[in-house]
């Protein structure tokens, strides 16, 4: 006669199975109908990329919609500080990065304007900018309702591939161009923008200090 402790231990071992199972089934899941597929980009935008592909020409790569998280990290610092940073960062999006032909290494971030953004998307754009000048990769803004030619395009992204260079000038250059001394005048609204930013500042100090020694 098999002992009641063991029958005891069986019937559990068999409850918890059934309740794996239930839970398995009830778990939800990715269903190829809950999604869609959608353009990377408006048809506003894509003229705008048109643009800016028609000014830069053959000699460099332009990837549309690149995550932040893919494009800078965070280096130095404490863990903390830098998972901090990338959650500040959240589901950022650079709208067009222009990068170099063979590499991909990025040269110059360029953010759509459409003048209506809400309150969490500028702070976004903020913090996407802040981040990008604590990595010494400048930022152009361009109006995507009504951009620039070609020919003012490839003029302002020549001028801001310049600040971008090590030894490039640095500060405001042309309007709408972003480089590392702007970072530190992040909204004085936003904290954890100017978190950020301070943060980008240090890590980029700390890596220049090590370069030079």
């Amino acid at each position: 006669m098999t002992p009641f402790y063991i029958l005891l231990a069986f019937a559990a071992l068999l409850l918890a199975l059934l309740l794996l199972l239930f839970a398995q089934r009830r778990r939800p899941r990715l269903r190829a109908q809950a999604f869609e597929r959608r353009a990377l980009l408006s048809p506003a935008e894509r003229e705008c990329y048109r643009l800016v592909t028609e000014a830069l020409g053959d000699g460099y790569r332009v990837c549309p919609k690149v995550a932040a998280a893919a494009l800078l990290q965070p280096a130095g610092r404490s863990r903390r500080q830098r998972r901090r940073a990338v959650e500040l960062l959240g589901e950022g999006l650079a709208d067009l990065v222009i990068c170099t032909l063979a590499e991909t290494s990025p040269l110059l971030v360029v953010i759509f304007r459409d003048g209506r953004g809400d309150r969490r998307s500028r702070r976004g754009e903020a913090r996407l900018r802040a981040a990008c000048a604590g990595a010494g990769l400048p930022t152009l803004e361009l109006p995507v309702e009504a951009p620039p030619s070609v020919s003012r395009i490839r003029e302002l992204v020549d001028e801001a591939l310049r600040l971008g260079e090590p030894d490039g000038p640095s500060g405001h250059g042309e309007p709408g161009i972003e480089t590392r001394r702007q970072l530190m005048q992040a909204d004085d609204d936003d904290e954890e923008t100017a978190m950020l930013a301070s943060l980008s500042a240090a890590m980029r100090d700390t890596e220049d200090d090590a370069g030079q020694r």
